[in-house]
């Protein structure tokens, strides 16, 4: 009597856990490699505006040991930038391990949305209001005007003041 129980309890253990893991199969998206603080796959930047971001992103991180990553993106995978900008954001481990002082700026292009992510270390601050207001006031404005190196520039001099 024994085995019988057995028997059937085990395959029932086995399509539980098969699906448990369903969920994580929709969840899977890949990101591109990073090449360094300015992702600039939309082709948005010149190259004196890679250079001249890169130049105040590493300045940021010798003096404070925050980093900081731009990305451009021509669309946003899923349309959800929130939600992309948390999963790259963790997938890319932006900011130091057990500090968690990173900053991720996500454009995406087709959607036309900006998303500023803040790693907890910052959070006090860099705050969502302030984040916002960065978004507002510095870079979609000059967005506007397609001065995009100008926008990126001016809104992470900001975040890194």
């Amino acid at each position: 009597m024994g085995k019988f129980k057995i028997y059937k309890i085990v395959p029932l253990i086995l399509v539980t856990l098969f699906l448990l893991q369903v969920p994580s199969f929709g969840k899977e998206t890949s990101f591109p490699e990073p090449m360094g603080y300015v992702n600039d796959f939309a082709h948005l930047l010149s190259s004196s505006d890679v250079a001249r971001l890169t130049s105040l992103i590493a300045e940021l991180e010798q003096k404070t040991t925050s980093e900081i990553a731009i990305v451009t993106l021509e669309s946003i995978p899923g349309g959800d930038i929130e939600t992309y900008a948390v999963d790259l954001f963790e997938a890319w481990g932006i900011g130091k391990k057990g500090e968690d002082n990173g900053l991720l700026i996500l454009v995406g292009v087709g959607e036309q949305l900006i998303r500023i992510e803040v790693g907890y270390g910052l959070e006090g601050i860099i705050t969502d209001g302030l984040a916002g207001e960065v978004i507002r006031q510095k870079i979609a404005p000059s967005f506007q005007r397609g001065e995009f190196g100008k926008g990126l520039f001016d809104g992470t001099a900001t975040l890194a003041n």
